[in-house]
């Protein structure tokens, strides 16, 4: 039987996906076309990611995030400005369409976001740890591990 190896021969280890840090690639410049909101959001993963963002390969799907978040904001001022609801003729109060608009675009947002790597499962791939001391996940599994061995046999 003969196994894929995905480029890597037995025996050798991957590439490792996480550059080190200081190498980082310097961040494209945001598009003119962004607006405020995009401007702020291309900083961000630009910075979040640098250790493993290619502004060559990922340069579309990050303009595509920070101009959906421009159109967001957008939805989301209107949405402000009309209010959320309407009535009908026959009294009936139902959502605005920009209220279904502003969910299916935050959902694509969250797609395309891991696919970016910015999912903990994609970080754990590219080998990028999120350290924190107020880790509540972390610090229960810990007290758990311990009052689990700590426990005296019968």
């Amino acid at each position: 039987m003969v196994t894929a190896t995905n480029g890597v021969a037995p025996g050798s280890k991957r590439k490792p996906l996480l550059l080190p840090e200081g190498n980082e690639p310097t961040p494209p410049r945001a598009p003119r076309r962004l607006g405020v909101v995009g401007r702020r959001w291309w900083k961000q993963i630009w910075n979040g990611g640098s250790r493993w963002l290619d502004p060559a390969s990922d340069l579309l799907v990050v303009e595509m995030v920070c101009e959906t978040q421009d159109r967001i904001s957008d939805i989301e001022k209107d949405l402000d400005e009309h209010g959320r609801y309407y009535f009908t003729k026959s009294g009936q109060q139902l959502p605005r369409p920009g209220v279904a608009d502003v969910r299916a675009l935050r959902a694509q947002t969250v797609s395309w976001l891991s696919h970016l790597g910015f999912s903990p499962g994609a970080r754990s791939i590219v080998g990028a740890k999120v350290e924190s001391d107020n880790d509540a996940l972390a610090n229960f599994r810990k007290r758990k591990h311990d009052t689990q061995h700590n426990v005296a046999p019968l």
